[in-house]
């Protein structure tokens, strides 16, 4: 099995949404998130099956712009797949596990635009703004889908 890809939910227009797939992204020494090497793969889904195979059963709710996934993608399917809309089944182009990386993705976002817009804290700032004791919550589902199985009920 190859290595985990970068897919985002890029575009969602009526019946059809837009996926962008990338290779798994670096951090530069500033912790800012690069993806370097082949382009970006774009590939259009039904909507109806990206809900139905991915969504449903799993994170019981609606897909968004901006969602962000981590799975190991077929690249023999890849090709067939960018070619036109994509109508599965969704499992022959994401065979193994899926990772759903969207609170992740955002929180990392969040944190790229806020240290484009201040001034770097020194830890003794930080500490006195109680910054170093934030609790993160996750009330989401779980972020882990073990396989697709065609029908969006999860294995």
């Amino acid at each position: 099995m190859g290595s985990l890809s970068y897919l985002v939910v890029e575009e969602i227009v009526e019946e059809v949404t837009a996926i962008t797939i990338s290779a798994w992204p670096a951090a530069d020494g500033r912790g800012r998130l690069r993806f370097e090497g082949t382009e970006p793969a774009e590939v259009a889904v039904t909507t109806e099956m990206l809900q139905a195979e991915l969504y449903d059963g799993w994170l019981n709710r609606e897909r968004r712009i901006g969602d962000v996934f981590a799975a190991v993608v077929n690249q023999d399917v890849l090709d067939e797949a960018t070619e036109s809309v994509w109508r599965g089944p969704l499992k022959r182009l994401l065979p193994g596990p899926v990772y759903d990386l969207t609170a992740e993705a955002r929180t990392v976002a969040k944190l790229a635009l806020y240290a484009a817009r201040s001034d770097i804290l020194t830890e003794g700032e930080a500490a006195a703004n109680a910054m170093d004791e934030k609790e993160v919550r996750n009330d989401e589902p779980a972020n882990h889908r073990a396989e697709l199985d065609g029908r969006g009920d999860a294995t």
